[in-house]
């Protein structure tokens, strides 16, 4: 009789692993992960175990442009207002033609002999560029001046 009220109390103690309702998230004050039967109260991101967290929206999309990521930009002599309505593809490829030709980029892409070694510099291009005309520039001014200026603030004169 003892063995079966112990063999029961374990059943209900495992029952959520074995129905996979367990939980995982990170705690915010030690940063340890955790595991629970419920998921976390106050707002704490959490997942279903095994699967890790959802990664952010501009994480899915820089990981959404993969293949030749640097072939195909058109936006080099465009506006603003192009820019603006242009795909992130379309952008990054861009901005990929403008980081190649920065001294400073160009080495590092040349030393590390792998031409994905240029996205973050793309990518860093990418969001200099989007924030500086969210509202702020001329919809008729240059995207390639904008670009400079980026670079030279990012990374020196080329």
């Amino acid at each position: 009789m003892k063995r079966c009220m112990i063999f029961i109390a374990m059943l209900l103690v495992t029952l959520p692993v074995i129905a996979g309702t367990m939980y995982e998230w990170r705690d915010p004050t030690s940063g340890k992960l955790m595991l629970g039967d419920k998921p976390p109260t106050g707002g704490i991101q959490y997942w279903p175990e095994g699967q890790g967290p959802v990664p952010s929206e501009k994480t899915q999309k820089r990981q959404a442009i993969t293949g030749k990521w640097y072939e195909g930009g058109t936006l080099h002599k465009s506006t603003v207002m192009v820019w603006l309505k242009s795909d992130e593809t379309n952008k990054l490829a861009t901005c990929a033609d403008w980081v190649i030709n920065h001294k400073k980029v160009k080495s590092i892409v040349v030393k590390n002999q792998n031409i994905d070694s240029l996205k973050p510099f793309a990518y860093e291009l990418c969001e200099c560029m989007n924030k500086s005309v969210s509202g702020k520039a001329s919809q008729s001014q240059q995207t390639s001046e904008i670009a400079a200026a980026c670079m030279i603030l990012m990374w020196g004169n080329p």
